[in-house]
């Protein structure tokens, strides 16, 4: 009998690989619809570009700036544990240790 894992062994189309396929047929279909020129009004300044070319800087731009936030977000969340886990060690160490003032006290009184 042979076993099914090995015989479709590599040939397993994965999620992300279609996700990413059915993004770039949506992008592809809205750059084929969306071909006239539109004017972009920012900050007192006036142009024109495709409407096609507008929606793909706004998201790029939403991307690169939700990217930005995400990496000071966990860089910060890498901070707030590494000191955590640091007072954890330190607690765990100070709990170890014997307490030196009592052993200088016995000391002095033997």
């Amino acid at each position: 009998m042979v076993d099914r894992k090995d015989s479709s062994a590599g040939t397993r189309i994965y999620a992300g690989f279609v996700a990413v396929l059915v993004v770039v047929g949506g992008l592809i279909a809205l750059v084929a619809q969306n071909t006239e020129s539109v004017t972009v009004r920012w900050l007192g300044l006036e142009w024109t570009a495709p409407l096609t070319a507008v929606l793909l800087s706004a998201v790029l731009a939403t991307v690169v700036i939700d990217e930005a936030i995400g990496a000071v977000w966990r860089r910060r969340r890498r901070r707030i544990k590494a000191d955590r886990a640091e007072l954890e060690e330190r607690r765990t160490a100070a709990a170890a240790a014997p307490d030196s003032a009592n052993q200088v006290r016995e000391e002095v009184t033997s």
